[in-house]
């Protein structure tokens, strides 16, 4: 035996028997959207203040990051101030010496080459100079000059070669690196 089953039909066939009330005239309804409102709101301050405090810490966290690791490198950047540099400086300047003299003799032999140096270079130079095979070229002294500075004279053209000036700029840029780590941590 099967048994019959008798359902309401909820379709909406145009039926305006039934009365819709608007929402905003229910009672009550003012006071729980002025709620809503209002804790909407203030979940959003909270969530804008949790995001303003994480970005906080990240930026912190790499200040300190950077400050420890700027104070890992201070050694090094010292030894490379007071030892390596100086030591190498003079090889250094002696080796782009020679290198600047080859390329200007093989672009034009015909141009005597004048070069001017710090007094204590002339005698070491003009011997380097002399064993090398350049016998066209003149060294004078420049008591202006730095130890391992020189200006190159070729007919019109002039080169300088300043490793002291390289020296002091790398020098005035580490300085400055590691000076505006330790202010960024004294003053957060």
């Amino acid at each position: 035996m099967g048994l019959l089953l008798n359902l309401e039909d909820f379709a909406s066939d145009g039926d305006a028997s039934r009365d819709t009330v608007p929402d905003e005239t229910l009672p009550g309804y003012d006071a729980g959207f002025r709620a809503g409102q209002a804790a909407a709101e203030a979940k959003q301050a909270a969530t804008d203040a949790q995001l303003v405090q994480s970005i906080d810490d990240i930026a912190f966290g790499f200040a300190e990051a950077r400050q420890t690791i700027l104070q890992g490198l201070e050694p090094l950047f010292s030894a490379l101030v007071t030892q390596v540099l100086p030591r190498t400086s003079e090889e250094s300047f002696r080796a782009q010496l020679v290198q600047i003299l080859m390329d200007g003799a093989a672009q034009d032999v015909a141009q005597p080459a004048v070069i001017s140096v710090h007094p204590q270079q002339v005698e070491t130079l003009s011997a380097l100079f002399t064993s090398l095979g350049f016998a066209d070229l003149t060294v004078h002294p420049d008591p202006g000059s730095t130890p391992n500075a020189a200006l190159i004279s070729r007919g019109d053209v002039e080169t300088a070669l300043d490793v002291d000036g390289m020296i002091a700029r790398i020098i005035e840029i580490l300085q400055i690196v590691t000076e505006a780590s330790d202010e960024r941590i004294a003053h957060g």
